[in-house]
């Protein structure tokens, strides 16, 4: 029997990611109806395939992490709300 389930990388564009409606959430709560005990993780990612190896806004060649950070909690709060 299935036990986890894991979103890695979802690399989409981050107004997308912002939506609670976007596949991912749709995804997790049919998966959380049909499975009420199966554990869902989800990554939030901006950009996963950087040349920098950095996964975070980057302005003039340097990345900015208060920026990143206030964009990683804006994607991952609709995660977060699928378990309220």
């Amino acid at each position: 029997m299935l036990k986890r389930v894991f979103f890695f990388k979802l690399h989409v564009q981050t107004c997308l990611q912002q939506n609670p409606e976007n596949l991912v959430c749709r995804a997790v709560r049919a998966i959380k109806a049909a499975h009420p005990g199966i554990g869902i993780i989800c990554d939030v990612a901006l950009d996963p395939y950087t040349s920098h190896g950095q996964d975070g806004l980057v302005i003039d060649g340097v990345v900015v992490n208060d920026a990143s950070v206030e964009v990683c909690l804006r994607v991952a709060y609709p995660y977060g709300c699928l378990y309220m």
